[in-house]
């Protein structure tokens, strides 16, 4: 699957063989980054799934999976920026030597499933990690997008980030993580549980945009 994907990559970088290296090569190409976050998803759930003796995607069928994955993903994102909007939310880098976390949910209402997309950029906008996950749909909107910040937090500690901005698109979210109380509605033990976890970076903040969708930074 990956020769019949991403094959330039072995015939323009033959001599490429760490995997941090490929994700930033990828990234320089944005229009590819976002069916290398779909691939990568999906051949990581398989050989879990083997490993577990679980059932999984044949391989022969592996295309075409992430072909309609993909095809949904980009069709089925939260919300539809305007295009003053656009202007108004160009990526802002990080301060010198420090990194960022861009992350967004989406809702596939067919499946009744959500997507959760993350990228993580340094200051020259170099992406160091990208991921993507399907989650069964959790019942609003608004828990999508707890669940995906709790998830980039986790995503930057798991690949070695020790500080970073997280920033997202939702207000609500923001303000549920900027405050020292924990509000008390649906998602206040995942606003505990994203604050317990991203305690373990050396540096952290929450930081919120009217309009900046990782999964734009994808395409």
């Amino acid at each position: 699957m990956w020769n019949k994907l991403f094959s330039w990559v072995r015939c323009d970088f033959p001599a490429l063989n760490c995997f941090s290296d490929l994700v930033e090569l990828v990234g320089q190409r944005k229009q590819k980054l976002d069916l290398f976050a779909v691939v990568a998803w999906y051949v990581w759930q398989r050989r879990n799934k083997l490993r577990a003796n679980e059932s999984s995607i044949p391989l022969q069928n592996t295309l075409i999976s992430v072909a309609q994955l993909l095809t949904d993903f980009q069709k089925r994102r939260l919300v539809i920026p305007s295009q003053s909007l656009m202007s108004d939310s160009k990526w802002k880098p990080p301060d010198k030597d420090e990194f960022k976390t861009n992350y967004d949910g989406a809702v596939f209402q067919e499946t009744n499933e959500a997507g959760i997309g993350v990228v993580i950029r340094n200051d020259e906008g170099e992406v160091l990690g990208a991921l993507f996950e399907k989650i069964a749909m959790p019942g609003s909107v608004v828990m999508v997008e707890m669940l995906t910040t709790k998830r980039a937090v986790q995503f930057a500690l798991e690949i070695g980030i020790t500080h970073s901005v997280f920033e997202g698109d939702s207000q609500i979210i923001y303000k549920a993580l900027s405050t020292d109380v924990t509000p008390l509605s649906s998602f206040g033990h995942i606003v505990k549980d994203t604050k317990s976890i991203a305690s373990s970076l050396v540096n952290f903040s929450f930081s919120h945009t009217r309009r900046q969708l990782c999964y734009s930074y994808l395409s």
